[in-house]
């Protein structure tokens, strides 16, 4: 079935996942089952997707939806481009979540590219600071990459987050270990600071 038919069964108001082919990979709704979520969950996701190609699909994979929560995962192909352009890439991203803001009341995440490689850290840098400047939560999932299990630790790095409805302490204390401290006792990933983080 194409993704405008599976559209037409869907409710406003849910979690979408958009993104490139590390999304697209990614069983999302099948982990959701796994451990216990009851959370509507759709993966739109789309293998070797670009930021250039987004603007033709956002309203098939993302604002047909009206989702309440959206996590964006978008670069890992475009940084495969030679002459990665960081400022153009950057602008456009900025188009995206305009459009997300002003089209949906979504509260949006964003992802880091999943990958060690030097330009998807400076990528990723940039990604956080604008999740900071447009209102965002920017979720740390880089750790997964060194795990025995990087799709399960990716998954629970993410759980807390896929919540729509208030937490209970026992998901509260979850969330909590996601949170690191620096030597100092100092949060390194502010966007953990608290529950109201994980709305």
């Amino acid at each position: 079935m194409t993704f405008k038919q599976l559209n037409s069964k869907v409710k406003n108001g849910n979690i979408v996942f958009f993104g490139s082919s590390y999304l697209a990979g990614f069983p999302v709704a099948e982990l959701a089952k796994m451990y216990g979520l009851d959370e509507e969950i759709y993966n739109r996701s789309i293998a070797n997707l670009t930021m250039d190609q987004v603007q033709s699909y956002l309203n098939l994979c993302v604002l047909d939806f009206m989702p309440g929560k959206v996590f964006l995962n978008l670069g890992e192909e475009d940084i495969k481009i030679g002459r990665f352009n960081m400022d153009n890439f950057i602008s456009k991203y900025e188009w995206l979540l305009y459009t997300i803001h002003t089209k949906t009341k979504a509260t949006i995440y964003i992802l880091p590219v999943m990958s060690s490689s030097p330009m998807a850290s400076a990528l990723n840098t940039a990604l956080e600071e604008l999740a900071n400047k447009y209102g965002c939560k920017y979720i740390d999932t880089i750790p997964a990459l060194t795990s025995e299990r990087p799709v399960l630790r990716t998954f629970e790095l993410l759980k807390a987050y896929l919540r729509t409805h208030p937490l209970n302490f026992a998901d509260a204390m979850e969330a909590g270990n996601n949170v690191f401290f620096d030597n100092n006792n100092s949060m390194t990933n502010p966007t953990l600071a608290g529950s109201h983080a994980l709305s």
